[in-house]
């Protein structure tokens, strides 16, 4: 989810300097006036590569820096460094910052009306501690496999206690264990047989393993201490917290981007 920026050189520069409490409209050519993002510094790059032969510099003061999009260096960009303009004081996440208020579901959960669209696949973190999605069986950091497995994961008994079982997550392993599948529940009929979407991960078929099986994002599964679920369908959070957390003080943080730094192709 972030990338640590440290490789200063002290080598002679034109410098584009970025800070997270600059602006773009700056042009970045003082320390006294810097950008706010990378990606603008790479348009001004661009804009004066062919005016200069000097080797180019993107220098970032410290601070946390929150990407829109990846960071892509295109070719008429030419070759450029980014680099920190102090060891171990820069952070580029790929991240969104969730705010509101949060308000009491029940007793141990907690919800948040959020405007920021929430994939299940998403890592969701507060103050910097990753949260698990809803599942069960529970999480166990001890079991050998999916840190925690049932045979009834899916069992027409526990499917039915589910409201919404569409867009639930399964992991089963292969029956032989040399490999594993992963599907999405696309809908569930009355007697709790299940129409899955998925399980394409391998170019062998395979029944499900009967044990090695496990399921998330269900939002009836979140009874446990760090578990969360997202309801996309009323754009609600909830957190069951894991220990006590001051919401009004929390940074609550989910990734946005798959990849920080990349090609354009």
């Amino acid at each position: 989810m972030f990338l640590v920026i440290s490789n200063y050189s002290k080598s002679q520069y034109l410098q584009i300097y970025v800070s997270p409490i600059g602006e773009d409209s700056h042009d970045g050519l003082g320390i006294e006036a810097p950008k706010r993002t990378i990606e603008s510094a790479l348009d001004k790059v661009k804009s004066i590569r062919n005016a200069t032969d000097e080797k180019i510099k993107i220098s970032l003061l410290p601070g946390t820096y929150y990407l829109e999009n990846t960071i892509e260096v295109k070719a008429e960009v030419g070759p450029v460094s980014i680099e920190s303009l102090q060891p171990g004081t820069v952070i580029i996440k790929g991240s969104k910052i969730i705010t509101g208020r949060w308000e009491r579901y029940s007793d141990k959960i907690m919800k948040l009306k959020t405007d920021v669209a929430i994939s299940p696949y998403a890592q969701l973190y507060i103050d910097g501690a990753e949260q698990i999605l809803a599942r069960y069986p529970n999480f166990d950091s001890t079991a050998s496999h999916y840190n925690g497995y049932a045979s009834d994961a899916i069992s027409p008994e526990r499917v039915k206690q589910w409201s919404h079982p569409e867009g639930a997550i399964v992991h089963a392993m292969h029956s032989g264990e040399w490999g594993d599948f992963h599907y999405v529940i696309k809908e569930v009929d009355k007697k709790g047989k299940i129409k899955f979407e998925g399980g394409h991960q391998n170019n062998r078929p395979s029944p499900m393993h009967k044990n090695y099986r496990m399921v998330e994002n269900v939002f009836e599964e979140l009874d446990a201490p760090g578990e969360w679920y997202f309801d996309k369908n009323k754009s609600v959070l909830y957190l069951y917290p894991l220990g006590k957390i001051d919401f009004s003080k929390a940074l609550v943080e989910v990734s946005a981007l798959n990849q920080l730094l990349g090609l354009p192709i």
